[in-house]
């Protein structure tokens, strides 16, 4: 026996609005349909910018004040 989809109303957390939506059963999704996508959008764009932020902190320390990396070697 398939199952199918049921109706599910829930509270969108991005936009705050009470969503109905037709879902399998299982968790309560966060997001409506219209904003996950800007979800994923942000998401990827904060993580994009922490990850410049971190190259460009990197990139201006000098090799010789850059800590070692590895196992240490045997002398």
């Amino acid at each position: 026996m398939p199952r199918e989809p049921q109706p599910i109303t829930f509270t969108c957390s991005w936009c705050y609005k009470d969503v109905t939506e037709n879902r399998m059963p299982g968790p309560t999704p966060a997001y409506c349909q219209t904003c996950a996508v800007e979800v994923k959008r942000s998401a990827a764009a904060n993580r994009a910018r922490r990850y410049r932020e971190r190259q460009a902190e990197q990139d201006t320390t000098a090799w010789w004040q850059k800590r070692p990396r590895g196992r240490p070697r045997k002398l």
